[in-house]
C-alpha cells in the first residue's frame, strides 16, 4: 500500500501490511532520507490506543519509508491519520500525510 497525501484502500481488520510512504517526488538531486519518524492517530471512529496499530520500527528503504500496521480493534470501523515526516541528509524535512481506515470486510 502507497502513501501520497491520500486515502488508501481500507484494511481487514485481520490484514497486517506495509505502508509505504513514498517520498522520490520530494527529494532533489543527490538527497536521501537520514531518517524518519511515523505518528499515529484517530481521524474518526475510537481508538484510546492508535499507535497499537504500528508494529515494530519503520525502516527507510531508497526513497521510501515503510511502515507494518495491524489492526488491534476486533470489530471497530476506524479512520487513522498517519504522517511521516523525513529527514534528508540536506538538513531539509518533507512531510507526507494519509488516511488509512481499518474495517472487518465483508
Amino acid at each position: 500500500m502507497n502513501f501520497d497525501g491520500d486515502t488508501l484502500e481500507p484494511l481487514d481488520v485481520d490484514e497486517r501490511d506495509d505502508i509505504a510512504f513514498r517520498f522520490a517526488k520530494a527529494l532533489r538531486a543527490g538527497e536521501t532520507i537520514s531518517s524518519a519518524t511515523v505518528d499515529v492517530g484517530v481521524n474518526s471512529g475510537t481508538d484510546s490506543t492508535p499507535a497499537a496499530i504500528l508494529v515494530d520500527a519503520h525502516q527507510v528503504s531508497g526513497s521510501d519509508v515503510l511502515q507494518r500496521v495491524a489492526c488491534h480493534l476486533p470489530d471497530d470501523d476506524v479512520v487513522y491519520w498517519m504522517r511521516c515526516v523525513a529527514t534528508l541528509n540536506s538538513g531539509r524535512k518533507v512531510t507526507i500525510y494519509g488516511r488509512l481506515r481499518i474495517v472487518r470486510l465483508q
